[in-house]
């Protein structure tokens, strides 16, 4: 018959690992008990404009990508394209006129980005509201 000890270090360890897989099962036990239609209505009202919101992350994403494409896309391409081959300057001033490109493309992105969501969703509710001689405040009531 061998005797089995734990030493202090190991048996820290082993109490410690006991002890948070007891915590976890109660906390999963718990979790199973509570019903999912108990969740509260508001998160159900987002179910309602998939359509605008849908559109809203659409043109996040796009704009997004634009961000991260179009200034280092330009920055590269007008550098070794425009700026080396075709005006002949220097690798150093390349470098520099390269960056003034890449940053001006960002601006440009930021401004269509900024113009094309203060726009979004204007159009069919600014007629509505125009049209019935009421007026929307920006969550779409009329008052």
């Amino acid at each position: 018959m061998t005797k089995h000890s734990v030493s202090g270090t190991d048996g820290f360890v082993l109490t410690t690992r006991i002890y948070l897989s007891v915590s976890i099962y109660a906390v999963m036990d718990r979790f199973d008990k509570t019903s999912i239609n108990a969740m509260p209505a508001s998160a159900q009202d987002f179910r309602g404009i998939d359509g605008s919101l849908l559109s809203a992350l659409k043109t996040l994403l796009f704009f997004t990508i634009m961000m991260i494409t179009l200034p280092i896309g330009l920055y590269f391409a007008s550098k070794a394209y425009v700026f080396e081959a075709s005006m002949g300057f220097s690798s150093n001033d390349s470098y520099f006129y390269a960056a003034i490109v890449a940053v001006v493309a960002v601006h440009v992105v930021l401004a269509l980005f900024v113009y094309v969501a203060w726009n979004e969703g204007s159009g069919s509710r600014g007629r509505a509201s125009r049209t019935s001689g009421q007026s929307e405040d920006l969550f779409g009531k009329t008052w």
